[in-house]
């Protein structure tokens, strides 16, 4: 992504440490954060930060309400495009772990060209054919940078206005902390669900 520090790798072995390079984009923040716990030997506080987030999970299970589903996980893009987060995304395992319905658009609806072919972790639709993608009755909405709220960028698509979840005001936003997940901003997003729908 426009994060990577690759072509800062020779400069940072100037310094005399070692570097190491992991690839989070097809990883969740669990996997990451073991990996560097073996790298740094700090492995049972990585085992602890996953426990940690699994007893969050039942915690927020056992004070939530009826959530409606199925849930749609959306980060609006260029041009009244709209990104779909599947279940094998960091954000996607979050609602799975929560053991909500996930909703993903299908091949008949999604992008599979360019950039998005063979991606697993997210699927892209088109402006025109988002009625047929954000079906989820709960949508919760991911900015890149937190500006502008998503129901605001979902609002002006044509073919959303009849939109279930638009509709009944039930868009709610993660926030631009939710882009890239970690342990932290893992346990913001639960934070977060449980607010919305505390019993």
């Amino acid at each position: 992504g426009a994060d990577t520090a690759t072509e800062q790798i020779d400069e940072l072995k100037k310094i005399g440490v070692p570097v190491v390079v992991l690839d989070y984009s097809d990883k969740t923040w669990g996997e990451i954060t073991t990996e560097v716990g073996e790298i740094t030997g700090h492995e049972s506080e990585a085992e602890e930060s996953i426990q940690s987030y699994e007893d969050r999970v039942a915690e927020v299970k056992e004070n939530i309400g009826d959530v409606e589903q199925p849930v749609n996980v959306v980060l609006p893009a260029q041009e009244g495009n709209l990104n779909f987060m599947t279940a094998e995304s960091a954000q996607g395992q979050i609602i799975k772990d929560l053991g909500w319905e996930l909703s993903v658009p299908g091949d008949d609806v999604a992008r599979t060209d360019g950039d998005y072919a063979g991606r697993t972790d997210v699927r892209q639709v088109t402006g025109e054919n988002a009625d047929k993608a954000l079906v989820g009755k709960t949508v919760l909405g991911i900015t890149v940078d937190g500006t502008e709220p998503v129901i605001d960028m979902l609002k002006p698509i044509p073919t959303l206005a009849t939109a279930d979840a638009i509709k009944n005001d039930r868009v709610y936003e993660l926030g631009a902390s939710a882009f890239r997940i970690d342990y932290f901003s893992a346990m913001e997003i639960l934070d977060q669900i449980e607010e919305y729908f505390a019993k």
